[in-house]
């Protein structure tokens, strides 16, 4: 008796009621959205909303996501109050995709056009979307300045004031990471092995995660994969002769350190850490010219400056940013580098009018 009653008891205190509102962009309710709770799946009515009944009370955070064709998938993780509570997810209209684009010699096309790239250092954005950030701010502000793509990583040690753990489910996060970005009109440079040291030092864990990486990027034709984050740096515990490009997709084997030789071999593109010379040494700018950094011609990819010197360290001087991007442009373009961008934040004044110069230095 006192048995049964306990076990009731259990039942009550674990289960709760609780619903789920699904929109748009714009508020309008979704009707026949597919929600996934867990093992649980449910299908929203014409007013966007579904009640679920006697919900378990854990684990203490969960994640729901949704999707119907023609949206992005959208998905929020809510904490498990003990009290009943609506739940609000908002999917958004997917728009073209974006194509994937062609690597011939320090060049990409699409098509017979040449592509320029045009990217920002936005490493947080993965780890801000896994955590239910809005990028809306961010991305606009990238995109006013003329940047195209955003260069953002997969994990990433608490050395700079955030992390990123590589515990998030990747064949749900990422594909709808990779979809709001193609939306907001962004290709993504993912860089997947940071701080590996600290976050993720097993080679066979490496091996699985970069496959499921991979399987992923396949089906998004703006995402480049960008192995690993400078070899050799005491952070990293990896060896990058151990894996293999992913079909199908755009893969780099990696950057070295500030001024050194890119990962060999080199795959369909090959990052690269320039010089940061202040001035007056001209070498902050010419640096990031691929042709200045190794002087081959013709290049057997493109050669990408991924990293260099920061707004501060040349004054905010819209010259000198310039000048970065005119000589990344003698390739394929190149990367705006900023401290707001190791943590995503949003540019000062001094480095949107830099990033704008930057940009404008490239063309298009």
């Amino acid at each position: 008796m006192w048995t049964e009653a306990c076990e009731r008891m259990v039942v009550v205190m674990t289960l709760i009621d609780y619903s789920l509102h699904v929109t748009d962009e714009n508020g309008v309710p979704i009707g026949g959205a597919t929600c996934v709770d867990g093992d649980v799946t449910v299908v929203t009515a014409a007013d966007g909303d579904v009640y679920l009944h006697a919900w378990p009370l854990t684990p203490p955070q969960r994640q729901v996501t949704c999707r119907k064709d023609g949206y992005i998938d959208g998905y929020t993780i809510y904490s498990v109050t003990g009290q009943p509570q609506i739940i609000h997810v908002q999917l958004q209209r997917k728009s073209e995709s974006l194509a994937r684009p062609r690597p011939q010699n320090h060049q990409w096309f699409i098509g017979n056009t040449e592509w320029r790239w045009r990217g920002s250092s936005d490493f947080k954005l993965l780890a801000d979307f896994v955590a239910g950030v809005n990028l809306t701010d961010r991305l606009n502000q990238r995109k006013a300045a003329g940047a195209n793509l955003v260069r953002v990583l997969a994990m990433k040690q608490n050395n700079t004031g955030w992390q990123l753990v590589p515990s998030y489910t990747v064949e749900t996060v990422l594909p709808a990471f990779f979809q709001a970005l193609a939306a907001a009109g962004f290709y993504c440079d993912l860089t997947v092995f940071a701080d590996t040291r600290a976050m993720m030092a097993n080679q066979n864990d490496q091996l699985h995660f970069w496959a499921r990486i991979g399987a992923v990027a396949q089906h998004h034709t703006n995402v480049f994969l960008d192995l690993l984050n400078e070899a050799g740096h005491p952070t990293q515990a990896i060896d990058p002769k151990a894996f293999q490009p992913i079909p199908g997709v755009l893969c780099s084997h990696g950057s070295g350190q500030t001024d050194a030789h890119s990962v060999d071999p080199f795959w369909q593109w090959s990052p690269y850490h320039a010089r940061r010379d202040t001035p007056p040494d001209a070498r902050g700018f010419t640096n990031c010219c691929p042709f200045t950094f190794e002087s081959n011609y013709p290049k057997p990819c493109p050669q990408i400056v991924e990293e260099s010197i920061k707004p501060e360290q040349y004054g905010y001087d819209k010259t000198f940013a310039f000048l970065m991007g005119k000589h990344a442009g003698m390739g394929c373009g190149g990367t705006f580098h900023t401290s707001a961008g190791v943590g995503s934040a949003m540019w000062n004044g001094g480095e949107q009018a830099c990033a704008k110069a930057f940009f404008d230095g490239i063309g298009h």
